[in-house]
């Protein structure tokens, strides 16, 4: 099984989304759909999704609101198109930690990539991409995502 451990803030929002919703607002008077996703990088999650059939494993600080049922997480995703796998454990508030404790209880995980705006993550530095927050996830990161995904 391959997965992609996923952040939300900085790697489907970024600084883009901030100035795409400044200007939607100022020109239309009218909030997007959802404003704290980003369509351009949920499309290209989608994207990657397809070409790998990687499983998408939330370890953001949404897994929280995720892990309660919270209706505008729920929404946010549903609405973007967004289809979460799994989360990692809510228990254990150290991501790499998290990332660590699921990889151990999930020994069928072949290959795996760690995608998040911050570096924390020296045991996995490996399968860690560090995702620019001014434009979150492009597809200028799929060759590296493809190689650590062994695709």
């Amino acid at each position: 099984m391959k997965v992609i451990f996923l952040d939300i803030d900085g790697v489907l929002n970024s600084n883009d989304t901030l100035q795409k919703i400044h200007y939607h607002q100022k020109f239309t008077g009218i909030s997007p759909k959802c404003a704290e996703l980003d369509e351009d990088n949920i499309s290209t999650l989608n994207k990657l999704i397809k070409l790998t059939n990687a499983k998408i494993v939330l370890h953001s600080s949404w897994r929280y609101g995720y892990s309660k049922g919270d209706g505008a997480i729920l929404t946010a995703f549903r609405e973007m198109n967004l289809h979460i796998d799994d989360i990692v454990s809510i228990k254990i508030p150290n991501k790499e930690e998290a990332i660590s404790a699921y990889i151990k209880t999930h020994p069928n995980i072949s290959h795996y990539v760690i995608l998040d705006d911050y570096p924390m993550f020296p045991s996995h530095e490996s399968s860690f991409i560090e995702i620019t927050a001014d434009h979150g996830l492009t597809e200028s990161y799929f060759p590296q995502i493809l190689k650590e995904l062994d695709v």
